[in-house]
């Protein structure tokens, strides 16, 4: 192996230059992880503030980092286009004056940005 002006060549080994690729399953096991709200409390129609701000993190974190469309981001949750861009407005709104709030979207998206999460894919969370 051959250093790069004087850097080991042991310091890039595992690095991974590609993007993280997120999906909605994996925000969703993020979202588990950190709020304890499954899958089917968040596809509910439930109007609890726990479910309400996990929604509104799902499709913030899912329009922050995806290029998916409004009406593909709220399928995965059972909610129509127009759910989900009250619900982003909202969790902007929130991200500046909830600091519980700020700090669970803080914590999600770092989970969901790890590149080496290993998370259920067959959705049973």
């Amino acid at each position: 192996m051959a250093t790069i002006k004087g850097i080991s060549p042991w310091v890039l080994v595992g690095l991974d230059t590609k993007p993280t690729v997120i999906t909605s399953e994996k925000v969703i096991y993020c979202i588990k992880k950190v709020l304890n709200i499954t899958r089917d409390d968040l596809c509910s129609s439930k109007r609890n503030r726990e479910f309400t701000d996990a929604r509104k993190l799902y499709s913030l974190i899912m329009r922050k980092h995806t290029k998916k469309s409004t009406t593909t981001i709220g399928l995965a949750i059972r909610k129509d286009h127009s759910t989900i861009v009250y619900a982003t407005q909202q969790a902007k709104i929130l991200l500046e004056i909830d600091k519980n709030f700020n700090r669970n979207f803080m914590l999600i998206e770092e989970l969901t940005l790890n590149p080496f999460l290993e998370y259920d894919r067959t959705n049973n969370y």
